[in-house]
């Protein structure tokens, strides 16, 4: 059940627009725009600037709710799991009855594997009438599922039904939960449970045509921005190396795999994923990426 998939969270809701504050209005511009943006460096760009006028916000007014949750949304969006916590709690802080703040933060929680921090608030925010409350549920039956809290995933999953009646994702995930509770081999924290964008060549599973068609979107939009092939390519693995060295390692993962789509046999894309793979502990994996990059001339000692 891949209910981990990763998708531009829009933080459920806005809020109504306070009393005309400049840097705060201004951030929820950017951060509408990232909706319709056209490809992830747009996104980024865009991203950042709301993350740049929400903390304008912040220091004009160290109370503003608002400012917060838009830019730990903001951070989420980016893969940056840490910093959105902070501002997903200092919300809560605020205001202690938002219950969108609380699966956000929750959101933040399952992707660093706190699973047990993450149904805690996905509950609150549920008890709080959540305006996500099928997602909501959604997302909790996959904690539960990767903690093999068989009764409590079904649960979840079947209250889903009652709001969506036959939806075959539902279904789908509930065959499996049947199947992985007979299975004293199933390992919940498994690589290939992990979100999609975050396996090393996309789990190396065959593409979808909507897969296709944006990662088709991708390359163009990239090789137009940089000029060439190889100076987009240059310019991706960069940042990807450099997150990996700032610790984000999630969102490091997806640059190596843009890095990847862009040349499929870069022994620097494969050695990308060897150092987060042994970072995630995934060490019998990041063996076999580590080969791949030795065999396709890379020659810097893996870290």
């Amino acid at each position: 059940m891949k209910t981990m998939k990763l998708f531009f969270v829009v933080a459920g809701f806005l809020f109504l627009t306070g009393f005309g504050k400049s840097d705060l209005q201004q951030g929820k511009d950017y951060f509408l725009a990232c909706r319709s943006a056209t490809n992830a460096t747009e996104a980024f760009t865009l991203y950042n600037k709301a993350i740049e006028s929400f903390t304008r916000a912040i220091q004009s007014n160290p109370r503003e709710e608002e400012a917060y949750f838009f830019r730990g949304a903001s951070y989420l969006n980016l893969g940056q799991f840490d910093p959105a916590l902070g501002d997903f709690t200092k919300t809560i802080e605020i205001n202690p009855h938002n219950a969108e703040a609380y699966w956000n933060r929750g959101y933040c929680y399952a992707n660093k594997r706190m699973d047990d921090k993450a149904i805690a608030d996905y509950t609150e925010s549920l008890k709080l009438k959540t305006k996500m409350e099928g997602m909501v549920y959604e997302l909790r039956a996959g904690a539960h599922f990767r903690k093999k809290m068989w009764n409590e995933a079904e649960n979840d999953l079947n209250f889903i039904l009652i709001l969506k009646p036959g939806d075959p994702k539902t279904l789908a995930a509930l065959e499996e939960v049947k199947k992985m509770r007979s299975d004293p081999t199933f390992d919940p924290q498994a690589l290939k449970y992990r979100p999609i964008n975050e396996q090393p060549a996309y789990g190396e599973m065959p593409p979808t045509n909507e897969m296709n068609a944006a990662n088709e979107r991708y390359i163009t939009t990239v090789i137009q921005t940089h000029k060439t092939k190889e100076a987009a390519l240059k310019e991706v693995l960069k940042e990807a190396r450099r997150l990996y060295d700032k610790g984000d390692y999630s969102t490091s993962m997806k640059r190596f795999n843009q890095a990847w789509l862009l040349d499929d046999n870069n022994p620097e894309a494969f050695h990308g994923f060897a150092l987060i793979l042994r970072a995630w502990g995934y060490n019998n994996e990041a063996e076999k990426w580590e080969k791949r990059a030795v065999d396709g001339g890379y020659r810097e000692p893996l870290k």
